[in-house]
């Protein structure tokens, strides 16, 4: 029989809560975050596959900011795009993963682990980069990182690549990772772990599939 998750969120307290019943476990939310070509999207495909192979049930939030740009570019010069309007875009992403937080408050996730490629909280970073305006809907994001039980951030590789949606050149990205990096230390502190980067995709999957089943292992040890 599934296992059935119920979460709500306390708008009076502005903190996170599990309503649990017995024998029912507790969802682990994993934030995977750094900067581009950092190998977050291969580190959470290698993720779930793994997890999925040993029996948890997985549930992944995509990196929307890669899904809105592609989305954006079809619409031409009428497009909301990084490189055009940094604060409208980077508000289109924080809402799309304010939406996921608050599927899962509502219990609408039936996972036993959710693995978030890129995360919304990185739109500051980018801001401040560009030295433009946090979009406000930041604010209400914020109010769900609570739900954020682990951040591996992943580190530089040797290597940097653009494609149709990496659009930063390497000075760029770098700036962009460095920031990136030092938000999610200050807003989560001993939540992060650095996974480095490694030539072999197999040994840095495993090396933070291990963090991820501890973390679930002992979250549901502690109910």
């Amino acid at each position: 029989m599934k296992n059935i998750i119920y979460h709500f969120f306390n708008y009076s307290q502005g903190k996170y809560e599990n309503a649990m019943a017995d024998g029912v476990r507790q969802l682990l939310l994993v934030l995977i975050a750094g900067g581009p070509c950092t190998g977050k999207t291969t580190l959470v495909k290698g993720l779930s596959e793994e997890l999925q192979k040993r029996g948890y049930s997985v549930y992944v939030i995509v990196d929307w900011a890669r899904e809105i740009i592609r989305e954006e570019k079809k619409k031409g010069d009428k497009g909301i795009l990084p490189w055009t309007n940094r604060v409208l875009f980077e508000e289109k992403v924080v809402e799309k993963h304010l939406e996921e937080y608050v599927k899962l408050t509502k219990g609408l996730v039936k996972a036993d682990i959710v693995l978030e490629d890129g995360g919304g909280f990185v739109a500051k970073a980018y801001c401040s980069v560009d030295n433009v305006p946090v979009p406000e809907i930041y604010n209400d994001l914020l109010k769900y990182k609570d739900l954020v039980d682990l951040v591996l951030l992943t580190t530089e590789a040797p290597f940097y690549t653009t494609d149709a949606e990496r659009w930063e050149d390497k000075v760029y990205a770098k700036r962009i990772h460095d920031a990136i990096i030092k938000l999610h230390k200050e807003l989560f502190r001993n939540k992060t772990v650095e996974i480095p980067y490694m030539d072999d995709v197999g040994k840095r999957v495993d090396r933070a599939l291990k963090i991820v089943i501890e973390h679930y292992t002992r979250k549901n040890k502690q109910r």
